[in-house]
């Protein structure tokens, strides 16, 4: 396992500027869906609460991705150390 909640990861990218954003809202937790009719959905609501977007765009510069891929891993690392008391 990661060693990371979604959220944590989003808090920990944040202090170094990486915006980073929770995956889409399932239609059927928006206001205009709220009391519809729901088929399954968990796995939807399940994406939601542990997805994450990344930073992506046609524009971003190519060598942020490895310092991005850096701070993901410094951040697992990090909370891997702090479980297991190092």
């Amino acid at each position: 396992r990661f060693g990371l909640s979604s959220r944590a990861l989003m808090d920990a990218l944040a202090i170094h500027k990486i915006q980073t954003q929770p995956r889409w809202q399932p239609i059927h937790r928006t206001g205009a869906h709220a009391g519809g009719l729901v088929l399954g959905g968990e796995v939807a609501d399940r994406l939601h609460a542990e997805a994450i977007t990344l930073p992506c765009s046609v524009s971003l510069d190519l060598a942020l991705i490895p310092l991005i891929a850096d701070r993901i891993r410094a951040a697992s690392i990090k909370r891997q150390e702090i479980l297991h008391g190092r």
